[in-house]
């Protein structure tokens, strides 16, 4: 079930920056439309959708660690370690998404208070 096809879900999200559209003009592709995919992607197949961007954020902020290190060594034109952001991107992709959405779904059932700052409080509370 968590890795069922959905034709009209996945393949708009990635259709959208070769889409006719964009070879039009940029004005057609907005951030608000690429947001508003995001979000149904997110409702459609949230597994894939979360190992998918914290793939893309852990690999960036990997390359930011690179060069902020070659920065401070002053490494000039070495180049970057790709099997080390492959493997961070991995871990995040892989092992990170999966097990903080099955948590949060988790805390969602069980950390109920009156008010919504005192749940929200005691999750991140939980995760530290």
């Amino acid at each position: 079930p968590i890795l069922r096809r959905n034709p009209q879900s996945f393949t708009t999200f990635f259709t959208l920056a070769s889409s006719p559209q964009r070879q039009a003009g940029m004005a057609r592709l907005s951030p608000t439309k690429l947001y508003d995919s995001y979000l149904r992607l997110l409702d459609e197949r949230p597994l894939v959708t979360k190992g998918i961007t914290a793939f893309i954020l852990t690999s960036v902020s990997d390359l930011i660690a690179q060069t902020a290190e070659k920065r401070l060594h002053g490494e000039k034109g070495t180049p970057y370690n790709w099997r080390r952001v492959i493997g961070f991107g991995t871990y995040g992709g892989v092992l990170c998404a999966p097990c903080i959405h099955y948590w949060l779904k988790f805390l969602s059932t069980r950390v109920i208070f009156k008010s919504s700052t005192q749940t929200v409080g005691a999750k991140v509370r939980s995760e530290e």
